[in-house]
């Protein structure tokens, strides 16, 4: 909903978690529904690191609830913007 998505897979060949991030101009369908999202994460998680999965999953869940988060990542401008930001959320 609101836009986002968060494909994440849990995989033996992923060594170290990892997230991407996608932020487009305009919406495009993602999934099934054929929802229109604008920002997209993607993470990648080792298997057996269930409790990083869902810190990692529930964290970014809790912020693109509010609109506020959604807004600053769609008005950022570089990545290193993006990624400051992304690590001072909890």
């Amino acid at each position: 909903g609101n836009e986002t998505a968060i494909p994440h897979a849990i995989s033996s060949t992923v060594k170290k978690a990892g997230i991407a991030f996608i932020k487009t101009e305009k919406p495009f369908s993602y999934g099934e529904q054929g929802e229109q999202v604008r920002l997209l994460f993607m993470l990648a998680i080792p298997e057996n690191s269930n409790a990083e999965h869902l810190r990692m999953l529930s964290m970014l869940a809790a912020n693109l609830m509010h609109k506020d988060f959604r807004e600053y990542l769609l008005q950022a401008t570089d990545k290193d913007t993006v990624y400051q930001y992304l690590l001072r959320i909890h």
